[in-house]
């Protein structure tokens, strides 16, 4: 809770920060992506087995970054759970030559464990993806 916090935080107070257009999905560039899936597959048992489909990104409704998507990796018996969505928090800048720069991502939610994959939907379709 204190990371993400702390995300929601450093993204409200950088200038530069790039968001998203309210309401619209956006297409995430490979630095984004990379940052998602490296947070995304810290939370996981079996990193190394994730699989990653439908990445986009969006705008919460406090300005923050966001970013959804489905992950499918082993679980703690070896098989495979199935595609799994997920939300979470993006943090980027773009430097005054244009580059953008990701500080990184931090998972909010992981469908599965008690969580209901149509609450992780509901989380994104509020921040305008819909997966």
């Amino acid at each position: 809770m204190r990371a993400m916090l702390a995300v929601m935080i450093i993204g409200s107070l950088l200038p530069g920060v790039a968001l998203a257009d309210s309401g619209a999905p956006q297409a995430l560039n490979a630095l984004q992506e990379q940052a998602i899936q490296k947070a995304v597959k810290e939370s996981l048992k079996d990193p190394e087995s994730a699989s990653f489909k439908g990445l986009l990104g969006g705008q919460g409704s406090n300005g923050t970054q966001t970013a959804c998507g489905f992950v499918n990796a082993k679980n703690s018996f070896g098989g495979y759970e199935g595609f799994a969505p997920f939300h979470g928090l993006l943090v980027t800048y773009t430097t005054e030559d244009g580059a953008t720069k990701v500080y990184g991502f931090s998972v909010v939610t992981i469908a599965g464990a008690g969580i209901s994959a149509q609450s992780v939907y509901d989380w994104c379709i509020r921040d305008g993806i819909n997966l």
